[in-house]
């Protein structure tokens, strides 16, 4: 069993200077298989000393597909071989530490009639109802036990098109899987009964010339896309990885003194529910400069420490991943902050969490019907001091790890190695900024 490695967040820094928010991994991996079927040389422009495991097996199975990807410090260049033009496998294709990319390359190499073998470590495996969705594309698939790596793949002969009913709960990316199968077979696919659209996606999809059609009918939302097109090469940048871009913001406002540049943050998130909360909180928040990255627009933002006021947080506009970074502002704001429960699937499992590991750690934090109530310590109190408990969330590690850095006493996580895993270059971002981390417990 790995050895857990504790990390402490030390308080008593400001943070100060500029903060690029690195392309958030599940679209640059798409980037990257979308430059494949691309005609020409697609440059990908974006910090490529530590990719995300996600990338870097994306890297790798662009290699073995013969797309010929190369790496440089400041970008990725991809030689597209158009759609449908991805050359044979001659080895096995891996996948361990890369779940994710996993329905995308499933998606990508069904149309294709020749084998390719996928493989990984223990524990990754691939849901039967993705595996049945591929077989009705004609797509031959094959394995020893059903729903586990190793498998091989091969495509019909003569491939057509396809209506792909979605299921209630489709997993991550098997939308975008089954959009990248429809690029690759003759005519007009649909994909029907789907409960929201993926819109970051779609936007890259049409960047590269993909021609998609979204409607609505009395099963919900769908999409219609085109077979074999000539999608062109693109020079371009991945927007910010929102989780990232949260955690920093909320840095920004929470350590004494800070004065932050955050680049690259998607115009979504700027324009979304966590930082329209953290500015009715009293955010100093500054939209600076606006620029086009990967068919959507990201922006610049400059964030400094504020004096935060507890308000009641609309549901509109949150994602999951944002309870977190406004759970740790909201334990730095005078009065009370409540953060809803996000729809009648919202069972208050994370907000139990932050509750926890908020109340060890000094705040004031309440789970009842409505969502979860947090706010500074009591009178006599102080902020920060014990360890959390993060688990394999790495992004929820993050968050404790930046409440220590704006607290009274340091914070602690119990193992680095996920958030290491996951977010490689994040701690060295910060420690430029002038973070400070201990990898012994306080």
């Amino acid at each position: 069993m790995p050895i857990a490695r504790p990390l402490t967040a030390t308080p008593g820094r400001a943070l100060k200077g500029r903060f690029r928010v690195r392309g958030e991994p599940n679209l640059t991996t798409l980037m990257l298989l979308l430059a494949s079927l691309a005609r020409g040389t697609t440059v990908i422009y974006a910090d490529t000393s530590a990719p995300a495991p996600e990338v870097a097996a994306a890297l790798a199975l662009l290699a073995d597909l013969g797309a010929s990807p190369e790496t440089h410090d400041d970008r990725w260049q991809v030689s597209g071989l158009g759609a449908l033009g991805l050359l044979a496998p001659s080895r096995g294709l891996q996948f361990s530490g890369a779940p994710r990319l996993l329905p995308l390359a499933l998606g990508l190499l069904a149309p294709y009639d020749f084998a390719a073998r996928f493989e990984a470590g223990p524990g990754l495996g691939v849901p039967p109802a993705l595996i049945e969705a591929l077989r009705g594309l004609g797509t031959t698939v094959d394995a020893v036990r059903t729903g586990q790596l190793p498998l091989t793949l091969r495509g019909a002969r003569l491939g057509m098109p396809f209506v792909w009913r979605a299921p209630a709960a489709p997993g991550d990316n098997w939308v975008e899987a089954m959009l990248l199968a429809g690029l690759g077979l003759p005519g007009r696919s649909r994909l029907e009964g789907l409960a929201v659209l993926p819109e970051p996606a779609l936007r890259l999809f049409r960047h590269f010339g993909a021609d998609i059609v979204d409607f609505a009918d009395a099963n919900g939302l769908g999409l219609t896309i085109a077979g074999l097109p000539k999608l062109g090469a693109r020079t371009l940048a991945p927007a910010g990885d929102p989780d990232i871009a949260a955690l920093a913001i909320v840095a920004g406002l929470v350590v004494p003194g800070s004065d932050l540049v955050v680049e690259n943050v998607p115009l979504a998130v700027a324009r979304g529910g966590l930082v329209t909360a953290l500015t009715e909180m009293g955010g100093k928040i500054q939209q600076l400069e606006r620029r086009p990255a990967a068919g959507e627009e990201v922006v610049d933002l400059r964030v400094r420490h504020s004096a935060l006021l507890g308000i009641t947080v609309k549901a509109t506009g949150l994602a999951p991943a944002d309870l977190a970074p406004l759970a740790v502002a909201a334990a730095f704001a005078a009065g009370t902050t409540r953060l809803p429960r996000l729809g009648p699937t919202d069972k208050g499992e994370r907000h139990q969490q932050l509750a926890a590991a908020l109340s060890i750690n000094g705040a004031t934090a309440l789970v009842d019907a409505g969502g979860l109530m947090v706010g500074r310590p009591r009178a006599g109190g102080r902020l920060g001091g014990s360890r959390v408990e993060a688990g394999r969330d790495a992004r929820f590690g993050a968050a404790m790890l930046v409440l220590g850095l704006g607290a009274a006493e340091p914070v602690s996580i119990a193992d680095e190695s996920p958030l290491r895993a996951a977010l490689p270059d994040w701690l060295g971002s910060l420690e430029a900024l002038g973070a400070q981390f201990s990898r012994r417990l306080p």
